[in-house]
C-alpha cells in the first residue's frame, strides 16, 4: 500500500512546496498528534489481544458492535447527525443482539458457578501480568 503513495499523492520530489508530501512542515503540535495517534493505535491492538485472550473472539466481535453503536449514537447526540429510520432499526437490532448474547453468556456461566460450590475465594490468572490473584 505504501508503494501507491507516490502514484496518487503529490510528492514534491523537485519542488518541496506546501501541499506536497515532502513539503509538509512539521510543528510540535503535528508531531504530538502523530505520536498520540500512534500510541492509541498501539493500545487498541493491545486491548484486542487482551480481550480475545481473556474471553473469546465472539465476545470481541460483540464488543466491536458495542463500540460502533456508541460511535453512531454519539454522532447523533453530540454532533446532530441525522438518525434515519433505517439506521435506527439497525441500532435497535444490534442492541437487541447484544442484550441477547449477554443473557446467553450469563446463563452459561451460572451453572458453572453453582457447580463449583460455596468457595469463599477462587484464584484467577491475570492475562496481562500472567500472575495469579485471589478473587472473592
Amino acid at each position: 500500500l505504501g508503494l501507491l503513495v507516490p502514484v496518487f499523492e503529490p510528492m514534491g520530489w523537485q519542488n518541496q512546496e506546501p501541499g506536497t508530501l515532502l513539503g509538509f512542515r512539521y510543528t510540535p503540535s503535528t508531531v504530538a498528534a502523530i505520536l498520540v495517534s500512534s500510541l492509541l493505535g498501539l493500545f487498541v491492538s493491545l486491548s484486542t489481544f487482551l480481550v480475545i485472550g481473556a474471553t473469546s473472539s465472539l465476545t470481541y466481535n460483540v464488543v466491536g458492535h458495542i463500540k460502533t453503536l456508541i460511535i453512531l449514537s454519539g454522532g447523533c447526540i453530540f454532533f446532530g447527525d441525522a438518525l434515519p429510520p433505517k439506521k435506527l432499526v439497525g441500532v435497535g437490532i444490534a442492541m437487541a443482539g447484544i442484550v441477547w448474547y449477554t443473557q446467553l453468556k450469563l446463563r452459561q456461566s451460572a451453572p458453572v458457578a453453582s457447580a463449583v460450590g460455596p468457595v469463599s475465594k477462587r484464584r484467577q490468572v491475570n492475562p496481562l501480568l500472567g500472575d495469579i490473584e485471589a478473587v472473592a
